[in-house]
C-alpha cells in the first residue's frame, strides 16, 4: 500500500513536446506525429524521435556535453517534474532517484563496441564507455540535483516504469527518504529496433506492432498534500507465457479494493502479442471507463511510454475528469505491473 504518497510534479519529453495539456490533447485526438527512418545494412524501421530543440537546453549543462540523447532525455523530463513540483534547491537536493529503462544508452554502446569489433580489444573510447553503463542517466539526474539520497537504476521491459514507483514508494514509506524523482527513458537505435521487429512489438515492413519511440517521463513523489495520491502500486510474478502473464496480472489486481471502478484505465500492451491477455486480466474494470493508447501517439518507449501513461492518467484526475485511474503493464520480457491512482477528492 502507498496511503499518503502524493504525486507532486510530472515533465515528460515526447514526440509531440513537452507541454503537457498539449500532448494531451493530442493523444485524445489520437494525432500520429510524422515518423523518421532509422536505416542500417539494407534495413530500414520508422520511428518517433523527440525534436531536438525540446532536449538540447539539457547538453548545454557542463556534465552532459558529450552525454548520449537518453541522459539529455532523462534529465529534461526530471527538470519538469521539479519545477512543477515547486521544489526549491535544497528540498531538491533530498530527493532520491529512481531511474528506470529497458535497453539503456543503445546508441553509445553500438558506437563503443562497434570500435571494439572493427579496429579490435582496446580500441573501444573512453569518451564513450561512461554512458554505456545503465546507470549512467541516473547519476547525470541526481548530480543535476545534487541529490545526496540513493540513485537506482532498474532495468526491465516496460513493466519496470511501475517497479520504480513501486521502489520510491517503499523507500518513503519506509523513511528512507521523503521525496522521490522516478525517472523512465527510452531511445531509439537499429539493433534494438531489429530485435523488437522480430519479436512483434515493434512494426517494421509489416503493419504489426506499435512504432519505435522515445522520450522520458518523470514524477515527484512525496507525502505532502496534492491533487493525485497513489494509493496502491505493485508487481506482479514473472511469467513465461501470455496465460500465465494474464494470471499474474489477476491475482495482482485482486490485491486492490476498486471502489468505485476507475474512471480510467490505461493499458500497455496495444498492438502487441500480450494485448489480448492484458485486455483479459483488466476486463471488469474496463467497463464505462474511459482507455487510452499512449502508444498509438507516442510509440513504443518501454520503461519510458509506462511512465507517460502515469503521467498522462494524473493530469486526467487532476483536471477533474474523473475519481481514479489504473495504470497496468505487462512487459514483452516478463514484467507485470499495476498502479491505481486516486483524485485527493476520492481521498477525502
Amino acid at each position: 500500500m502507498t496511503r499518503g504518497i502524493t504525486i507532486l510534479g510530472t515533465g515528460w519529453v515526447t514526440p509531440l513536446g513537452r507541454n503537457l495539456d498539449g500532448v494531451c490533447a493530442a493523444i485524445e485526438a489520437a494525432q500520429e506525429p510524422e515518423p523518421a527512418t532509422i536505416c542500417e545494412g539494407g534495413r530500414s524501421w520508422p520511428v518517433l524521435r523527440v525534436p531536438i530543440a525540446d532536449y538540447a537546453e539539457a547538453s548545454r549543462l557542463p556534465r552532459l556535453r558529450r552525454s548520449g540523447t537518453l541522459s539529455l532525455l532523462a534529465v529534461t523530463a526530471a527538470c519538469d517534474a521539479v519545477a512543477a513540483a515547486g521544489l526549491d534547491p535544497s528540498e531538491a537536493s533530498r530527493m532520491s532517484v529512481f531511474f528506470a529503462t529497458t535497453d539503456g544508452g543503445v546508441q553509445y554502446s553500438s558506437r563503443f563496441f562497434g570500435e571494439i569489433v572493427s579496429r579490435g580489444p582496446g580500441a573501444g573510447s573512453p569518451l564513450l564507455f561512461p554512458e554505456t553503463v545503465y546507470n549512467a542517466a541516473a547519476s547525470h539526474v541526481a548530480a543535476r540535483f545534487g541529490c545526496d539520497g540513493e540513485a537506482v537504476a532498474l532495468v526491465g521491459d516496460s513493466a519496470v516504469g511501475i517497479v520504480a514507483v513501486t521502489a520510491a514508494a517503499n523507500a518513503i514509506h519506509s523513511g528512507t527518504t521523503d521525496l522521490a524523482l522516478v525517472v523512465a527513458v527510452n531511445e531509439c537505435e537499429a539493433v534494438s529496433c531489429a530485435a523488437y521487429e522480430q519479436w512483434g512489438v515493434l512494426r517494421g515492413r509489416s503493419r504489426r506492432g506499435n512504432i519505435a519511440g522515445e522520450g522520458a517521463a518523470a514524477l515527484v513523489l512525496g507525502q505532502r498534500p496534492g491533487k493525485v495520491g497513489v494509493s496502491w502500486c505493485g508487481e506482479g510474478t514473472p511469467f513465461r507465457t501470455a496465460i500465465e502473464g494474464e494470471s499474474s496480472l489477476r491475482r495482482l489486481l485482486g490485491q486492490v479494493h476498486f471502489e468505485p471502478l476507475p474512471s480510467l484505465v490505461s493499458l500497455g500492451c496495444q498492438r502487441s502479442p500480450l494485448e489480448l491477455a492484458e485486455a483479459s486480466a483488466c476486463g471488469p474494470l474496463l467497463p464505462g471507463a474511459h482507455q487510452q493508447d499512449l502508444r498509438a501517439t507516442l510509440g513504443e518507449a518501454f520503461a519510458a511510454t509506462t511512465l507517460a501513461q502515469v503521467v498522462a492518467a494524473a493530469r486526467f484526475l487532476s483536471s477533474g475528469q474523473g475519481s481514479s485511474a489504473l495504470v497496468a503493464s505487462m512487459g514483452i520480457s516478463g514484467g507485470v505491473g499495476a498502479l491505481h491512482l486516486t483524485s485527493s477528492a476520492q481521498q477525502e
